[in-house]
């Protein structure tokens, strides 16, 4: 009996796929044709994929229609980062990557403002907003609060007392106040600094506010579990909790505010997936 012989051909070989060396920034973002009510930008970073993903799981479904909401992230420094970002958006196209390094005070706030003051014209949105990522976010209540408001010269969020500006937590402006930022000569002793201080003092220098509306209901506050600062129990009223820095605490304030019907939860909007969006990570409507 004579064996057979398995002679296998020679493996092929392919170039390693090329690692990002930096994350591209989004292109320009392109509007829907209705109009909406405020574009929300979550601040993060690159590393926090965890927390990111608690979010879309919960209070990101809650968007009402005429919210658009998105993870705003600078340039990681860390190339597998770069790489995990892309796989990331991809996988769910709700990530906006600013054309700056990632900060917290060296002007990743005014880089925002001036991205989205730069990408929208006067109609396709009211107001744009800012907001940590350890925040918990209630979409609805906050879209109701802004149709509530002036369309010109708004600075809202909650004061910080004595101090004349928006804690940086969660605050927002009118659509013309960011396209004003948008073309400001912004000089570096404004643009670099504690960043919601810092942004204020821009609008009283540039004398873009005419409707200073502070939140007067405790709507903005800070998580019971953290017992620090404007901490009180969940209201029906929640706009915005910040400090839920634990996962604990943030599924604790998931649990007690998200839908318990299963249908419910089920019919609930999902995350809009953009497609080919890969390379480059684009905004919020870019073609990839």
């Amino acid at each position: 009996m004579v064996s057979a012989s398995f002679n296998p051909a020679a493996p092929t070989t392919t170039d390693a796929r090329p690692r990002a060396a930096v994350l591209e920034p989004s292109p320009v973002l392109v509007a829907d044709p209705a109009p909406r009510t405020v574009f929300v930008g979550l601040f993060t970073t690159a590393a926090k994929l965890h927390r990111r993903s608690l979010i879309r799981a919960t209070c990101a479904r809650l968007a009402p229609p005429d919210v658009e909401f998105r993870f705003v992230v600078g340039r990681p420094k860390e190339p597998e980062l770069a790489l995990q970002a892309e796989f990331e958006q991809s996988a769910h196209g709700d990530m906006l990557v600013l054309d700056c390094d990632e900060n917290m005070n060296d002007g990743k706030t005014f880089t925002y403002f001036t991205h989205i003051g730069r990408a929208f014209k006067s109609g396709d949105f009211r107001f744009v907003m800012k907001a940590d990522d350890d925040a918990w976010l209630d979409l609805r209540n906050l879209a109701a609060w802004l149709r509530t408001m002036p369309e010109k010269g708004v600075y809202f969020g909650r004061e910080v007392p004595r101090f004349g500006f928006m804690a940086g937590m969660g605050y927002g402006v009118s659509l013309d106040v960011a396209r004003a930022v948008a073309t400001a000569d912004i000089p570096d002793s404004i643009r670099i600094g504690q960043e919601d201080a810092s942004f204020a003092t821009l609008l009283y220098r540039l004398k873009l506010i005419e409707h200073w509306t502070t939140d007067k209901a405790e709507a903005f506050y800070d998580s019971p579990q953290s017992k620090e600062g404007w901490a009180h129990p969940y209201t029906d009223n929640t706009i915005l909790i910040h400090r839920l820095k634990r996962d604990d605490w943030f599924l604790e304030t998931a649990d007690h505010f998200m839908p318990r019907d299963k249908h419910v939860l089920k019919e609930l909007r999902k995350p809009r997936v953009v497609p080919g969006a890969r390379r480059g990570v684009t905004g919020a409507w870019g073609d990839g």
